[in-house]
């Protein structure tokens, strides 16, 4: 509960649950919890079939306002609840915008090639380059919580590497239909789809595909990934660890 305060905002709430009937593991760690962090409030739970806390078995009738669930009078084996909020201090905290170097333009020439190839307009956000790993972040991302390593920095768009742009899956899938103009659609119950979600390499004398380049792959309109037509071979880049056996 220390680290779940720390990450409440002022007026959010924090729900601290049990499945226990001992009061040591319920009201009294919501009492402690209290008069540690003064500035949280416990709220009342008022639902049909929850009774109130024993706040009297701990020697606080103010932890009445927490909630127990007993089996002989509800559904369920014996719960315990306590709905806390964070008080509002009055203050809006800024936070300073997400502080990024934004990439120059010469070394995203590749991805504006492949955006103008495959018919994609400017993407709303800003882009970030981490090494060879572009980024697009919402606008106006503020920098919160610095001592946490992000586990994804925004929608991972792909690779640039020298003067090539590899796409990403994740970017293929965040793409409507309408977003993109160069695509392969497949029917969804072809074998022609099979192939494609197996990794196998398609034939572009079996689509109408005009021209070589990069396709987005689609079934019913729904985005499956990127595809490459390099002459009559339209080349597979479905995830491999995503591929059916």
């Amino acid at each position: 509960m220390n680290c779940a305060a720390i990450m409440v905002a002022p007026g959010g709430r924090l729900v601290y649950s049990t499945c226990t009937f001992s009061p040591e593991e319920n009201e009294l760690q919501v009492k402690g919890f209290l008069e540690k962090y003064p500035d949280f409030k416990l709220l009342e739970i008022k639902r049909e079939g929850i009774s109130p806390g024993r706040g009297e078995w701990v020697g606080d009738p103010f932890l009445n306002k927490t909630a127990r669930i007993w089996p002989h009078l509800s559904r369920g084996e014996g719960q315990f609840a306590a709905l806390l909020q964070k008080e509002r201090s009055g203050e809006r905290k800024e936070f300073p915008q997400f502080a990024s170097i934004e990439p120059k333009q010469e070394k995203l020439l590749p991805f504006w090639d492949f955006c103008s190839e495959v018919g994609i307009t400017s993407p709303s956000g800003r882009l970030f380059l981490k090494e060879n790993d572009l980024f697009l972040l919402p606008e106006g991302l503020p920098v919160a919580l610095q001592e946490i390593e992000p586990v994804r920095t925004g929608l991972f768009v792909g690779e640039l590497c020298h003067d090539r742009f590899l796409p990403s899956h994740p970017l293929a899938l965040a793409l409507e239909r309408q977003e993109v103009q160069r695509q392969l659609e497949l029917p969804v119950d072809s074998y022609e789809v099979l192939k494609y979600l197996k990794g196998d390499t398609l034939l572009a004398n079996e689509h109408s595909v005009a021209g070589n380049g990069w396709l987005l792959v689609t079934t019913n309109g729904f985005p499956l990934g990127w595809a490459k037509r390099i002459g009559n071979l339209i080349k597979n880049y479905y995830p491999p660890s995503w591929r059916m056996r």
